[in-house]
């Protein structure tokens, strides 16, 4: 005859006899449910606490005074932040003296995008609507470190979910007067356009500079001088570009006037420079952006 004993912390949980034939040797006695129970929480302990913050707030009336209600807090499931699972519910509270009190997991860093609180408050005999937000604190929030001005998505999809739709390698959404769909990316990057390895040269001709369409250009001074002024741009009305000198020995004068609306002159004499500009109407420009890059 063997025993089995079972413990936990040097104290003796279980003991039980059994007969070393063939049949207990393969197929162990299951655990007591006094047991299994204790193995379920000793796994619940090893499982890292959820986050929670905790909402406090009064309700008060129109002259100010703190007036009874209900408020009633909505959730679908979500991830938080370190990827639990936080199953939907919803809890309510019935104020006291007009205080009220939740303890919440935080979803504004939630792995789950688009995560909402929906809260719904019954004051007076009238029912309205916000949604919660709610951060990482190292103290207790109110209402309004958690109201959220975006109004609760009814339908969230992820971009992982959007059908390719006909989209090819770096295009983007765009609506062509009547629906919504992939289109090649002309104003591209965080600059407005996608300029390569090879932007379209241009020359300045008679303080002249011509656009020929939304793209990225390199300038060239008139007959290759060391410096020129440009204080015309020719473009099309809604026409976006971005500028950069053809190299560094030559500095074209981007300056204010008539035709080029900007706060100051700016200097193309770096390979690195950028100067952004919007055609809002027919050869008159709006600068968008710069960057003096140079040494």
């Amino acid at each position: 005859m063997e025993r089995i004993y079972v413990t936990h912390s040097g104290k003796l949980l279980e003991t039980t006899s059994v007969h070393p034939t063939s049949e207990t040797r393969s197929k162990p006695k299951p655990l007591s449910s006094k047991v299994a129970k204790l193995a379920a929480l000793f796994l619940l302990a090893a499982l890292p606490a959820a986050k929670a913050e905790t909402v406090t707030d009064t309700l008060r009336g129109p002259d100010g005074a703190a007036v009874e209600g209900r408020v009633t807090v909505r959730w679908v499931s979500f991830l938080d932040e370190d990827s639990q699972i936080v199953p939907g519910g919803d809890i309510f509270v019935d104020t006291a003296s007009g205080v009220f009190s939740f303890t919440l997991t935080p979803n504004a860093d939630a792995v789950t995008p688009n995560t909402f609180y929906n809260v719904t408050y019954r004051v007076l005999g009238t029912t309205s609507a916000e949604t919660w937000v709610v951060p990482d604190s190292a103290g207790t929030l109110t209402v309004s470190d958690v109201r959220s001005s975006v109004p609760a998505p009814t339908v969230v999809i992820g971009y992982g979910q959007l059908p390719v739709g006909g989209a090819a390698t770096n295009d983007v959404l765009k609506f062509n007067g009547s629906a919504w769909g992939p289109d090649t990316d002309a104003t591209g990057s965080s600059s407005g356009i996608t300029c390569g390895t090879t932007p379209t040269p241009l020359t300045v001709a008679s303080g002249v500079l011509t656009i020929t369409s939304s793209a990225c250009f390199s300038v060239n001074t008139e007959s290759s001088g060391a410096t020129d002024d440009v204080d015309t741009i020719v473009c099309t009305a809604g026409w976006r570009f971005e500028l950069l000198p053809i190299h560094d020995g030559r500095t074209v004068i981007l300056k204010q006037s008539a035709s080029i609306l900007m706060r100051k002159a700016f200097y193309l004499d770096n390979v690195g420079d950028r100067w952004l500009g919007f055609c809002q109407g027919t050869d008159l420009v709006s600068e968008r952006g710069r960057s003096d890059n140079g040494g």
